[in-house]
């Protein structure tokens, strides 16, 4: 089981890392980050971080809707984003209820709620700021819940990349 979430924690990075290195193509950038969530959802469920699954697994189902939306030149309502952050509450305080593990849960549902602003940015450069504020939680998350394989083979590269990312395309030119 474990060699399968790092190859779902792998495939996730690379979809990932390919969305932080794309430099103005929102629509191409969400599509990268929703199978990027999906693959991570799926490797966190089978490594039993239920927080982690339902947040990346609704990250993925909102990103997609945001891609076609904005595939039809159409920005994101604001009650969409309402709805949204309702989407990664709800499940995330029902876990957090239910498990004794308050502070991944309640970290989990931070990071949920900071993504809606990584995947409802305007240009690239936005959505690389908010995915650093993202992958900071995150990358608590995962060290708080030991899921090491998607700290380091998921997590923690993409906040590399994305920081790598931001001085390619959006440092100021002298």
């Amino acid at each position: 089981m474990d060699i399968i979430i790092k190859i779902l924690s792998i495939t996730g990075l690379i979809s990932m890392i390919t969305s932080s290195l794309i430099k103005k193509n929102m629509k191409l950038i969400l599509t990268f980050v929703c199978l990027g969530n999906a693959t991570v959802s799926v490797g966190y469920f089978l490594g039993g971080e239920i927080a982690g699954g339902i947040a990346c697994g609704i990250g993925a189902v909102t990103t997609l809707i945001n891609a076609v939306i904005q595939a039809k030149g159409k920005k994101i309502p604001t009650w969409l984003i309402a709805v949204y952050a309702l989407c990664y509450a709800v499940p995330q305080l029902y876990v957090f209820f239910l498990d004794t593990s308050v502070w991944q849960t309640l970290i989990a549902l931070v990071a949920s709620v900071s993504f809606t602003l990584c995947i409802n940015a305007e240009n690239g450069k936005f959505y690389r700021i908010f995915t650093i504020v993202n992958m900071i939680f995150w990358c608590s998350y995962d060290g708080f819940s030991c899921a090491w394989n998607v700290l380091f083979f998921t997590h923690l590269p993409l906040l590399v990349f994305t920081l790598v990312g931001m001085i390619l395309h959006d440092r100021k030119k002298a």
